[in-house]
């Protein structure tokens, strides 16, 4: 598994859209693999909120795109 945790104001299910709170364990560039076989904590690590001005300024991303993350109910 790898945790990702953000909001989703928008309801459309997906996470780390442009504007959302996000984040990941360890780091949104660098998300671990957890192997998951027995209660776990100390997973603890930030979130914070996607802009894409640098990507979009540079043609990279156009608004609206981001990290195609899927949230799981």
């Amino acid at each position: 598994y790898r945790l990702f945790a953000g909001s989703d104001p928008n309801n459309d299910d997906g996470l780390c859209d442009v504007g959302e709170a996000c984040g990941a364990y360890v780091s949104l560039d660098s998300p671990a693999l957890l192997t998951i076989n027995s209660n776990r904590s100390g997973l603890d690590f930030f979130t914070g909120y996607v802009t894409a001005i640098g990507a979009a300024a540079q043609g990279l991303a156009g608004p609206g795109q981001a990290l195609p993350i899927k949230r799981l109910r």
